[in-house]
This record gives C-alpha cells, sequence and structure tokens, in this order.
C-alpha cells in the first residue's frame, strides 16, 4: 500500500514549462532539464515547475500512517532542485486543524501558507513557496466545502493559486471562491 502510495503521488507531480511541446505519459515525470526556448522565458521557466498533489491528511504526528508524507516532499524537491529550483508544492486534502503548528509540517528552504477547512473535517489547501519567491499578500478563503488559497508576488509578477473542491460541494460554494 505504501509502494502504490508513492506511485500515486509520482503520477501527480506535473511540470508545466513555456518549453514542453508534448504531454507526458501517465505516472512519467517530465524532463528534469528543459532548454529555454530564448533568453527572455529563461526567467519565467525557473518559476514554471510545480508539484500538486492530493495528499488526504498530512498529519505530523510520528505516529501518524501519514508521517512519510513530508519526508517524501522533501525527497521530490532534492531531485528537482539537481537541476532546477521548484518554486511551488501546492498540496490539496491537507486535513489540517489550526493547532498544527507551521513548523510541524516546515520544509527548510520554503514557506507554508495554508487555508485550512475551519468546520468539516478534511479539506484544506497548502502551498510551499521556495524562500527566493517573495510573496507579498495571501488571500484565504473557506467556504465550508471548498477552500481557496492565493499568494502573489508582486516581484516575480504571478499569482498562485490552489482551489478544493469535493465532489459533493455545491456548485454556488465553488463559485463563490472563483469570483
Amino acid at each position: 500500500m505504501h509502494s502504490a502510495s508513492i506511485r500515486s503521488l509520482q503520477a501527480n507531480t506535473v511540470r508545466s514549462s513555456t518549453t514542453a511541446a508534448h504531454p507526458e505519459a501517465p505516472g512519467e515525470l517530465s524532463n528534469p532539464n528543459p532548454q529555454p526556448t530564448d533568453v527572455s522565458s529563461s526567467e519565467y521557466d525557473s518559476y514554471s515547475s510545480c508539484v500538486l498533489l492530493n495528499v488526504q491528511s498530512l498529519n505530523p504526528s510520528a505516529r501518524s500512517a501519514c508521517s512519510w508524507k513530508i519526508p517524501f516532499l522533501e525527497s521530490v524537491i532534492k531531485q528537482k532542485s539537481s537541476t532546477n529550483c521548484l518554486p511551488f508544492i501546492a498540496l490539496t486534502e491537507t486535513w489540517l486543524k489550526p493547532y498544527v503548528h507551521d513548523a510541524q509540517i516546515n520544509i527548510d528552504d520554503y514557506s507554508v501558507h495554508r487555508c485550512d477547512r475551519g468546520t468539516r473535517v478534511g479539506g484544506g489547501v497548502l502551498l510551499y513557496t521556495h524562500q527566493d519567491l517573495h510573496i507579498t499578500h495571501t488571500k484565504k478563503l473557506d467556504k465550508d466545502s471548498c477552500q481557496l488559497l492565493m499568494c502573489t508576488s508582486e516581484p516575480s509578477k504571478m499569482i498562485i493559486c490552489v482551489l478544493y473542491r469535493p465532489p459533493s460541494a455545491p456548485l454556488d460554494d465553488f463559485h463563490a471562491c472563483l469570483s
């Protein structure tokens, strides 16, 4: 089960780039050393990689069955950082609550931004951003069933959003997050 979960997480690892012209095979990581198409795109390419995972609990407790997930994320970062900085790691269904401190889920060289579900079990989103990417504004929205986290980096002229909508969520909650 543990190795199946890792394969599932690896299958959700994504890479978007201005130089990637073909889709990857399911479960296959893309080329870790893409070449920028021109000099002007090289700055953009440094922020074009991300990892998006539905983690279904990021409980940091040592006795938790999920305690392997943060070390797994750290190994993904080490693998990617040998060629490029991984600027974003977006997580959905973190299942975190306010009593879990950011220090408990910290990854070296990354800042933690999160929006926990307040009223029900489950849900929640989290965005790890590399310390070189300066986040100037963070907006959180918890619409009971949907959670939205929007981080703005004015120096990089980027807005990064992580939105979780469970299948049973009313469309009104989802639309409220989008508007």
